[in-house]
């Protein structure tokens, strides 16, 4: 790939995951999104919603419509989706607050295996004082490879709130579903930029939810 005069071997041209070569234009990922769309995708409606959520690639912010392709996703099957419906509602971000909807969706996200999700109903079991169920939270995130998790665990264990042994608990889970990720996989994630957080929020300097989870509207 030529990228200003230059040509790049490092840059891919193709999906590390499905080899599916990378669009070329908005107007080609637009089109590819519309008919994975038509195919009731739920990912193509979760990406779609996020690009409306914060006014990527050309599109005017929407909040409104991004949480109706969000509903549309998580109708699909997207956990993400959940998270990203619990996230908006929790915070306001474009429509009314709704603490109620937030934790509802971060539940169906969490029994569906978001890690994300599961890290913040710690969070707010924490907030109101409920350490326990927020460690078991935490403890379940932690065993899936979300290591922000795992840093709230040794948090804990600093502080005084979780014992030796949970933290080493936690510390062995988060490892060995991070080492079953191969060695290709990290490859490929690596090459596309990615990484094992990228879509995750990061810790505030004190235990509890995640960063995001603080800024909260008054």
């Amino acid at each position: 790939m030529k990228i200003n005069g230059t040509w790049r071997s490092n840059v891919p041209t193709e999906c590390a995951f499905c080899r599916t070569p990378l669009c070329s234009s908005d107007e080609e990922f637009f089109e590819r999104l519309n008919k994975k769309m038509a195919a009731n995708d739920a990912d193509a409606y979760h990406n779609l919603a996020c690009k409306y959520l914060d006014g990527y690639m050309g599109l005017e912010r929407d909040p409104e419509k991004a949480e109706k392709l969000y509903l549309k996703a998580a109708s699909l099957g997207s956990y993400q989706a959940h998270c990203a419906l619990g996230i908006m509602y929790f915070f306001g971000r474009g429509i009314a607050m709704n603490e109620k909807k937030a934790i509802h969706h971060f539940q169906i996200a969490a029994i569906g295996g978001d890690p994300q999700s599961r890290h913040n109903l710690g969070g707010l079991e924490f907030e109101r004082g409920n350490i326990t169920v927020a460690k078991r939270h935490w403890m379940i995130s932690a065993s899936v490879g979300f290591d922000e998790a795992l840093k709230t665990i040794r948090m804990g264990y600093e502080d005084g709130w979780a014992s030796k042994d949970e933290y080493a608990e936690a510390l062995r889970a988060c490892q060995k579903a991070m080492d079953e990720v191969t060695s290709e996989e990290r490859t490929k994630a690596q090459k596309t930029g990615s990484s094992w957080n990228e879509d995750m929020s990061h810790m505030n300097n004190r235990p509890g939810p995640p960063r995001s989870m603080h800024h909260r509207k008054s």
